[in-house]
């Protein structure tokens, strides 16, 4: 009888530089309403998917986020 394979350990988890960028992500978004964390995460290089993680809002309301902020100028 075979044996069943077992994912790897490194393939589960997230790598460092990923744990370390979330992590100070939340601590920048940290005291401002979410659309200023929208834009401020986004700016600094996070993809949309993350920042739906991080604040828990969905990627249409970080398009809008974004829209918002071309229109203001």
């Amino acid at each position: 009888m075979a044996k069943k394979r077992r994912p790897s350990a490194s393939a589960s988890k997230p790598d460092v530089m990923t744990i370390v960028a979330r992590l100070l992500a939340i601590i920048a978004a940290k005291g401002i309403d979410k659309d200023e964390a929208c834009l401020q995460l986004s700016g600094a290089g996070l993809d949309d998917r993350v920042i739906t993680e991080l604040l828990g809002v969905s990627e249409s309301y970080i398009r809008v986020a974004r829209y918002n902020r071309k229109k203001k100028k």
